[in-house]
């Protein structure tokens, strides 16, 4: 019934414990006692948790014979291609670099999700997803946050 839900739970169970294992042997950047090791380790080990609690939840439910309520995406072409556009992203961050792909992803997903496309719609998406950008570059020059290395902006 639910083997779909489990299979999603497992792949993030397994995606929390390659990031609490890559958490290891990152170099620390921040002051003791929070290193970046430290924070990686306990965001996915609270994920992991939660992973785990879902799946036990379903397998108690399974085995007690409750009939269980099947999620249904509604719209799996939309998800499919939000999935693609995270990945682009996270990829495109080292490649194209942070504030161009942040922008494009923002806009994708504000055109993905909106349901009107017309020019000028786009135009406004254009315009929030580049103002958004700038405060983002303000933000991060108020705090002092180092960017990474990257070919473009």
């Amino acid at each position: 019934m639910r083997k779909y839900e489990n299979i999603f739970l497992l792949c993030l169970l397994a995606v929390a414990g390659l990031v609490f294992a890559g958490s290891m042997n990152v170099k620390s950047f921040l002051p003791e006692p929070v290193t970046a090791a430290s924070y990686g380790m306990l965001v996915s080990g609270l994920f992991a948790l939660s992973c785990v609690w879902k799946l036990v939840l379903n397998i108690r439910e399974v085995s007690a014979g409750k009939e269980s309520r099947a999620i249904k995406i509604s719209y799996p072409k939309l998800l499919i291609g939000m999935t693609a556009s995270i990945l682009l992203y996270s990829f495109g961050i080292t490649k194209v670099g942070y504030f161009t792909s942040t922008f494009l992803f923002l806009l994708a997903m504000l055109l993905m999700l909106s349901e009107e496309r017309k020019p000028k719609d786009i135009g406004k998406f254009a315009a929030f997803s580049l103002v958004f950008n700038v405060a983002l570059y303000y933000l991060f020059q108020v705090m002092s946050v180092y960017m990474p290395n990257t070919p473009l902006i």
